[in-house]
C-alpha cells in the first residue's frame, strides 16, 4: 500500500524507494507469491492481495529505478504464474486477483471469465459483499467497481454502477 500511496502522490523512483523495494522483493516466496504483513481482514489477510500489491510496487518503482536489476519483470512473471494457479475465496481476493493480473500485464480480454464471475456477484441491493454469507458493504462494492472499471468492463453509465 505504501508504494501505491507514493505513486499516487507523485513521488519518483529514488535510491530510497529502491532500498524499500529490494526488501519487498526479498520477501517473495519461491512459489511467486508474497505473504501479507498482518492478519487484519480483509486488507491484510490474503496472499492474493499482498501479491497483487507487490506486483504493482515492482511495476511502479522497480522498473523505473536505475538501481533495480535490469530484469525487473522476473518477480512480476513469477507472481503472475502464482496468481494464475490460485482461486480467490473472497471478494477482496477476487478484486486483487483481477487487478494483480492486469498489473502484471495480462490483457483484459484474457480475463473475461474472471470479470464476468465478479460482476455476477452483485446483489439485488446493488452492492457486493466480502463473503457470500455477509451483507453487501461499501468497501467490497467500491473495490469491485474499481477492478471492473480497470479491466475495461464497466462504465459509469452501466446499470451495475447505477444500482
Amino acid at each position: 500500500y505504501a508504494f501505491l500511496e507514493l505513486a499516487a502522490t507523485g513521488v519518483p523512483a529514488s535510491s530510497e524507494t529502491a532500498a524499500y523495494l529490494r526488501n519487498l522483493a526479498a520477501q517473495q516466496l519461491p512459489s511467486g507469491n508474497w505473504r501479507p504483513a498482518g492478519g487484519r481482514p480483509p486488507q491484510e489477510f490474503s496472499d492474493v492481495t499482498a501479491t497483487a500489491l507487490s506486483i504493482r510496487a515492482v511495476q511502479l518503482y522497480g522498473c523505473k529505478s536505475p538501481e533495480w536489476p535490469s530484469d525487473c519483470r522476473t518477480p512480476i512473471r513469477r507472481a503472475q504464474s502464482w496468481l494464475l494457479s490460485v482461486e480467490p475465496s473472497s471478494t477482496e481476493g477476487a478484486t486483487f486477483h483481477l487487478l494483480g493480473l492486469l498489473w502484471a500485464g495480462r490483457a483484459p480480454k484474457s480475463l473475461h471469465n474472471r470479470v464476468r464471475k465478479l460482476a455476477l456477484q452483485q446483489r439485488r441491493d446493488g452492492g457486493w459483499a466480502q463473503l457470500p454469507t455477509l451483507p453487501s458493504d461499501a468497501y467490497a462494492t467500491g473495490q469491485v467497481l474499481y477492478a471492473l472499471h480497470e479491466a475495461g468492463a464497466l462504465r459509469v453509465s452501466d446499470p451495475a454502477v447505477r444500482n
